[in-house]
């Protein structure tokens, strides 16, 4: 059963800079960039479980899971799955300093 994709308010401004980033190259890589995220979570929402855990220390990110975006193995989806929908919580790229940042979305 495909689950529905709830996207946070900071995962939609994530998405937006990272492709606002990208289209400094080009427009068109990042057009591709947020299909891709579209692709990916059209994916998830049918195999939620399928992402790594992420092992964090800050209660508030208990039960979020990691994913590639297809195409783009350096950006990761970072989400929660309820019975109801995916919890789109956060996307950026791998070499940010994750922990940091997953700890301050909440702040």
């Amino acid at each position: 059963m495909k689950r529905k994709i709830n996207k946070r308010d900071a995962a939609k401004r994530a998405m937006i800079e990272i492709a606002d980033y990208l289209a400094n190259d080009s427009i068109l890589l990042a057009a591709n960039f947020i299909d891709a995220v579209e692709r990916t979570l059209d994916f998830l929402a049918t195999m939620p479980e399928i992402g790594a855990h992420w092992e964090s220390d800050h209660p508030h990110l208990k039960d979020i899971r990691v994913w590639s975006v297809d195409g783009f193995p350096d950006h990761l989806i970072f989400y929660r799955p309820t019975n109801e929908y995916i919890d789109l919580v956060f996307v950026c790229h791998s070499h940010r300093d994750l922990n940091e940042l997953l700890a301050n979305l909440n702040k």
